[in-house]
Order: C-alpha cells, then structure tokens, then sequence
C-alpha cells in the first residue's frame, strides 16, 4: 500500500510537474518594458501590451504596418542569450486580421545570432525575396484569419540540420513582426496589414506535443492510481471474507473429531 502510494504521488507530481521551460521574458506580453518596438514610420504601429485580441491573459502584442508613404513595418523585440541546442523549439500564437487584397511581404518571428545569421519563422507572400546565405526561412501558411492559430518549430534542428549554421552560435535577439510592401500593381492602395502574437515559447523541447489542458493530465494519472488503490483494497477485502468461513469450517470439523486442544 505504501509502494502504490507513492507511485500515485509520483505519477501525478510528474504530470503536473512536466512543464517545459521557457526561457523568453514575459511571454505572454502581460508585463511592461520587456520588449521593444520598431516601425517604419507614424503610419505603422507596435504595441507589446494591446488589450484588443488575446490568446490568454490580459494582453498580447499588435503590429500593423501600411503602405502609406511607401513600404511599412513593424515589430517587438526582446534581447536575449541563448545558446543553440538541437532540441531547441519555438512556438507562438498568431491572429491576423483578413484583408481584402494580397500583401507583399511577411508575418513571422525571426531569431538573431551573435554570428550575424537569421532564422525566420512565418508567413511569406510568394513572391518574396529569396533567403541570403546568412538566413534561413520555416515557411508556413495562414490556417485561418481572424481566429488564434499556433505556429511551431523545431529550431534547434532547423538551425543545425536545415540551415547548416554554427552550433556555437548564441541567439542574441528574438523578434516578432510584419512588413508590408506595395500592393500588386496598386502602388496607391492604402493597404495595411495587421496581426497580433501571443503566449510565445523558446525553450529546450519535451519531445512530446503539450496537452491543450494540462490539468487534465494531472487529474487523469492521480484518479489511475487512486483507482488502483481502491481495487487492490477491494480484492483483499474479498479475499478476507473468503478465508474467514474457511477458518471456521475448519475449526469446527477439528472439534468434532477431537483434535481441538
């Protein structure tokens, strides 16, 4: 009994214990003076703590950029040190707002080395510039518009496997962003394109997709082995109302053929 409880408490320690470590600040963008902002002009906008859409918490960061007066961006930044590892993941969660017209450029989080290379994760138009040799680029799609959807990565072995950089390169920079270009042969379109991120993670990789609800996981293992528990209770009790009218039947049969001291 003992042994199986421990192994109950183990089983569900480990469940709820089982978090991966994110080694981003402020995450979820709740926090102020974590990130920094960047954009082309008055017309483009970061913010690193909008109310308007979130994925969870309170805030998330916005980026729009237009094409007024020419080409626009923006994005929020954040310094870091992190040293490349192969299992390395990045992940986060991306809104995009639905336009109308096509835009000429990208939605993605790019990471910095101290070794000056570049590895991009997100969404290009597909006409874009191609990657230099110094960059390299995890393209991936809109699943929808106006709705949260997650975008991962295995960065670590893109870096290595893929792009074939350095392993002794150190992440200097984590960025999120959108740059917008003319329109297709609208150059005076008023275009803007206008995206949200949230719940961002960079971190070593549990080798497993994360449960949606990590609570559950937990509840599930701890009612297994309380379950456990109360069968193996279950059968001893049986097995001791099964012995004790054998005990008595044999006592009586002694008696009678007078073998009872």
């Amino acid at each position: 009994m003992f042994i199986l409880s421990v192994a109950m408490y183990a089983s569900c320690h480990q469940a709820h214990a089982a978090e991966p470590l994110n080694l981003l600040k402020n995450p979820g963008f709740e926090e102020v003076g974590v990130w920094k902002t960047l954009t082309a002009d008055a017309n483009d906008v970061a913010d690193p703590r909008s109310p308007s859409q979130v994925h969870s918490g309170n805030y998330s960061a916005y980026t729009k950029a237009t094409t007024i007066g020419g080409d626009g961006y923006a994005m929020v930044s954040q310094d870091i040190s992190i040293s490349i590892s192969s299992n390395l993941e990045l992940s986060f969660w991306l809104y995009v707002r639905h336009h109308e017209l096509p835009f000429y450029g990208y939605i993605k989080c790019f990471v910095t080395s101290s070794g000056g290379r570049y590895l991009d994760v997100g969404i290009w138009s597909d006409d874009s510039p191609k990657p230099k040799a110094n960059e390299y680029h995890s393209r991936t799609r809109v699943e929808k518009y106006d709705a949260w959807f997650r975008i991962r990565a295995p960065l670590g072995k893109l870096w290595i496997s893929e792009a074939k950089f350095p392993e002794d390169d150190t992440i200097t920079i984590i960025s999120f962003g959108i740059y917008n270009g003319l329109v297709y042969a609208l150059p005076k379109n008023l275009l803007q394109l206008e995206a949200f991120f949230d719940d961002v993670f960079l971190g070593p990789s549990l080798g497993e997709e994360e449960p949606s609800s990590p609570w559950l996981t937990y509840a599930a293992a701890c009612l297994i082995g309380a379950a456990t528990i109360v069968s193996i209770i279950t059968v001893r009790k049986r097995l001791q109302s099964i012995r004790h009218p054998r005990s008595t039947y044999e006592t009586s049969i002694r008696g009678t053929l007078g073998l009872e001291s």
